[in-house]
């Protein structure tokens, strides 16, 4: 079977040549960001993808006629994203390591198979739970290989879960793994913690979080500065939500800082073939404006867009009396493209509306200093 194997480190290579070597696939192993010439030069008949730092894209992921399947060292749906091991512990959420199928949202396609581990806080570091996990994720895949390439397991869609980023916390594999003599006990990693933000897809939260969504958008602190400041109806509200289910160009997620939802961020036309999308995002909660969430979420939007969607450029729209927005956004790299003259009437006055963008070098340029001069996270984004 031709295999494309999508990693990340020695233990990807390890298991792809035991894939090439011992079960005799024809594996064609790659760490770079691949594309759909990548993929269809290649034809593979399965993609897998173990410790893969890319997101791949709609078309590579309906390339393959057995699909793209992905190796996470999580039980599933707890804890999608980055550093799925050191968040178990710190939400108390089962442990344990999935195979699953790769759809476009992160680790949330349906279940091939799974086994939940027992790691004990007291005794593991955070080294060993991360290679015990790794081992065995890689002998899950070993013992069930032929099933899967065989098409014999039956799948299980996932429900729930949430994938997690932090505010205010260096990244986990940044922290010391353990004290000289190995001691350091996982349950330890909690002191860390100052504000946990998570980005949870909007289709996916409950009701009455939808209309708070709506009574958020209509305040007057939000309206004031919308292109489109009308009033929201009840039912305008819920034809938009049920027209995201159909959106293919448009990504929506609430942000929520430990179990209270704040705001709003989203990717509105979705333009894949240029690589270009415009954007949106506000806080809708007045106890958590003013707290400098503005750039850890805005940093972490760029951070997603550009290192994991392989977008080439980030473009939005604001207006004149906005200058709150304006700012941060010129903190955070982003440069004057336009200016429509008296565009838009607010409060019988005509005011200005400045088109902004960035493009994917000049991120690339500022994306460290960012980090550090506003003491940033740098985490995964969904």
């Amino acid at each position: 079977m031709k295999v494309l194997f999508l990693g990340g480190g020695e233990m990807p290579k390890n298991l792809s040549d035991w894939l090439n070597d011992i079960m005799k696939e024809s594996v064609i192993y790659t760490e770079e960001r691949i594309d759909i010439d990548f993929v269809k030069r290649r034809d593979p008949e399965i993609i897998v993808a173990y410790n893969y730092k890319y997101i791949l894209g709609r078309e590579v992921i309906n390339y393959p006629p057995l699909g793209c399947i992905n190796l996470h060292i999580s039980y599933l749906p707890w804890n999608r994203g980055a550093h799925p091991n050191l968040w178990s512990f710190l939400e108390d959420t089962p442990k344990g390591v999935t195979i699953h199928y790769i759809n476009e949202c992160i680790d949330s396609g349906d279940i091939i198979v799974q086994k939940e581990i027992d790691i004990d806080p007291e005794k593991e570091t955070l080294r060993s739970s991360y290679m015990k996990l790794h081992e065995e994720i890689q002998k899950l895949f070993k013992e069930n290989w032929i099933m899967i390439k065989n098409s014999r397991i039956k799948r299980m869609p996932q429900r729930g879960g949430a994938v997690s980023i932090t505010s205010k916390i260096s990244r986990p594999s940044n922290l010391s793994l353990e004290r000289k003599d190995g001691t350091r006990p996982l349950k330890n990693y909690s002191q860390f913690i100052n504000k946990k933000i998570t980005f949870f897809p909007l289709l996916q939260v409950d009701k009455k979080i939808i209309e708070k969504i709506r009574n958020w958008r209509n305040s007057k602190e939000i309206r004031n500065y919308m292109y489109n400041d009308s009033y929201i109806t009840k039912e305008e509200h819920q034809k938009w939500y049920e027209s995201l289910k159909n959106r293919e160009n448009t990504k929506v997620w609430v942000v929520y800082v430990g179990n209270t939802p704040i705001g709003i961020v989203d990717l509105i036309h979705l333009d894949h073939k240029n690589k270009i999308t415009d954007w949106g995002f506000y806080i809708g909660d007045k106890k958590f404006k003013g707290k400098g969430l503005g750039k850890v979420i805005l940093y972490n939007l760029m951070n997603y867009v550009f290192e994991k969607m392989d977008i080439y450029k980030m473009h939005t729209s604001v207006l004149e009396n906005n200058t709150v927005a304006m700012n941060l956004y010129k903190k955070m790299g982003f440069k004057k493209e336009g200016r429509l003259r008296k565009h838009l009437l607010r409060d019988n006055k005509y005011i200005d509306l400045f088109i902004i963008g960035i493009l994917k070098e000049e991120w690339n340029e500022i994306s460290s200093t960012l980090k550090t001069k506003y003491d940033l996270p740098d985490e995964e984004f969904m």
